[in-house]
Formats: structure tokens, sequence, C-alpha cells
């Protein structure tokens, strides 16, 4: 058996397999992914790599956070996420930036 390549990024990620929604700030552009990967510092996502831009928020629906983001790589039908910021959206007070993705989330949320 071959080795494994060594591991570049700074935290481990952890396996999911969650409900997300990418959108695209400043804009009322979003599209459904799946979350395969999640880490403190980035996740892996499976979405149409049409519908991503370099620089998306990442709902996570069942957490109820929102993760400011970079396109670090992608493939076909992946792509690797940064993030740089992470807020809560079930907080009383959505800040007025997130007004549009906090909208989107409560769309989402199981009835």
């Amino acid at each position: 058996m071959g080795q494994q390549p060594p591991e570049r990024r700074r935290e481990v990620r952890r396996r999911v397999f969650l409900k997300g929604k990418v959108v695209l700030p400043n804009t009322t552009m979003s599209a459904d992914c799946t979350i395969r990967d999640l880490s403190e510092t980035g996740a892996r996502i499976a979405v149409n790599p049409d519908t991503i831009a370099a620089d998306p928020y990442l709902i996570v629906v069942k957490d109820g956070v929102v993760h400011a983001s970079t396109t670090a790589w992608q493939t076909q039908d992946q792509v690797g996420l940064t993030f740089h910021a992470t807020e809560h959206l079930n907080t009383a007070i959505t800040p007025p930036h997130l007004r549009l993705v906090h909208r989107l989330w409560v769309e989402l949320m199981p009835r």
C-alpha cells in the first residue's frame, strides 16, 4: 500500500452529510449544496460549480450558522471553502449585512 499524502489543512475536517446553502454576497442568488466535510476553518461541499463565486457565504442549516468564505479549490462537482468569519443566525438581532442570509435560513428550517 502507498503512503497517504501529508495533510495540508490546519484542522482535520470531520465527515458530515448536512444540508447547506451557498449564498452570493450582495445578491439574491443562492444554491443548495451538501456539506461533506466540516471543520472550524473550512468545508468541502458538493454543489454545481457554475453556481459558486470566489467569496460565498455558506449556511449550515442544521446549526444555524453562516460562514463567510473563499473558494480554496474546485473540481467538477465539489468545492473546498476556507472560512474567514462565522456568525450564528439564531440570535435575537441579525446584523444588517446578513438579513437576506437569515431570511433564507428561516425558509430552510423544518416546520
